[in-house]
């Protein structure tokens, strides 16, 4: 039996093929221009968000619609312009694992300690290594 994850960072749907949207389960409907971006946990029971505390980074968050039925957000992020948005959020098909983590546009977002738990986390649950 081969169980497969994938880690989706930064993911825009638009312009991708119709099976990229069926993976990540959303419809990303844009997003406002850079500004501060406060991100924090929705789920605190999440092996994703183990070590994980709420940040800020300068970022572009995307306006997310269609949200998949089976999407367990973990995460969400709050900013003037875009309002209150999922951030991050966990899929599962066909037994394999899927974690969508929506923010990534500027290395800001790349050398936060918060954001690098987030991808080692997001790496050993979708490697179903817990």
């Amino acid at each position: 039996l081969l169980t497969l994850g994938l880690m989706l960072c930064r993911c825009r749907a638009r312009g991708f093929p119709r099976g990229m949207q069926a993976l990540h389960g959303c419809t990303m409907n844009g997003h406002p221009l850079r500004c501060n971006c406060d991100i924090y946990v929705t789920d605190p029971d999440s092996p994703l968000t183990e070590g994980v505390g709420a940040f800020t980074v300068h970022d572009e968050h995307y306006q997310i619609s269609d949200l998949a039925g089976d999407a367990q957000v973990f995460l969400q992020w709050d900013s003037a312009p875009g309002g209150t948005q999922p951030e991050g959020w966990t899929r599962k098909i066909y037994g394999g694992r899927i974690v969508v983590l929506t923010p990534g546009h500027t290395l800001d977002v790349w050398e936060n300690p918060e954001f690098r738990k987030l991808l080692v986390n997001a790496i050993e649950w979708t490697t179903c290594r817990t």
